[in-house]
């Protein structure tokens, strides 16, 4: 008796690797990460090379693994920021209603990546120039001021083998951003009925709109490399910034 094609054994479909395989538990895994990420930032138009993976695994995995893994998903978390800045300074003419509607998806999507940026950022901060306030830090009703009061405290603080300076104006305008991105936006957004939807489909004057604010960030942007960048790089990244 012949078998029913319904009898036949289903054998499962052999399946490949879906994403590109990396290993960050390596030097060698690390830098091939790196160099793909970098150069993939560099293909949406947005550069952030100076930022060294390889540089962080050198000097944070064997001693502090746990900042070596912030620095990673803290410069990923820059990659997903980077691009939808661009996606939303390449609309800004809101030439049709496609645009129109792509430049609010992409406005959510900063809004909701600047927090998570700005987090890890806190985070690794306090892990590498404070770590006696981590305990304080980590159980505070609220991040954000319990932050800005630390660094306020003690604007440079020693990391590894340097001195990291966070400018006055600049732990202001952090507080201040970030402040704005929850209240007027994030909270909205995520929480609330919504902003977005009445001054992307309502307001034609972009002098009413965030834009303005978006502008102060992308000002801000280097200061954020460059200390990433030394946390990462440690004196070598501090020389390029000022050799003396």
């Amino acid at each position: 008796m012949e078998p029913r094609e319904q009898d036949a054994v289903v054998k499962p479909v052999e399946r490949g690797i879906m994403f590109q395989s990396y290993e960050f538990s390596s030097r060698e895994g690390v830098e091939r990460f790196d160099s793909d990420l970098t150069g993939c930032a560099y293909i949406f138009g947005a550069g952030f090379g100076h930022i060294s993976l390889v540089d962080a695994f050198d000097r944070h995995y064997a001693e502090n693994r746990k900042a070596y893994y912030m620095i990673l998903d803290l410069k990923l978390c820059l990659f997903n920021l980077l691009i939808s800045t661009r996606e939303i300074e390449r609309m800004r003419g809101l030439r049709d209603i496609a645009d129109t509607f792509c430049f609010y998806i992409s406005w959510f999507g900063f809004v909701a990546t600047y927090r998570a940026f700005y987090d890890k950022f806190m985070n690794l901060i306090v892990e590498i120039c404070y770590p006696n306030q981590w305990k304080s830090f980590e159980g505070a009703r609220s991040k954000r001021n319990k932050f800005r009061s630390i660094v306020e405290s003690q604007p440079t603080a020693f990391a590894a083998d340097l001195f990291i300076h966070l400018p006055e104006g600049f732990i202001k305008w952090m507080d201040s951003f970030i402040e704005m991105i929850d209240d007027q936006y994030r909270t909205a957004e995520i929480h609330g009925s919504g902003m977005a939807r009445k001054w992307i489909f309502s307001e034609d004057d972009l002098g009413k709109t965030p834009y303005r604010a978006l502008g102060t960030f992308i000002d801000h942007i280097e200061q954020f490399f460059d200390v990433i960048a030394c946390i990462a790089s440690g004196e070598k990244h501090a020389k390029r910034i000022d050799p003396n």
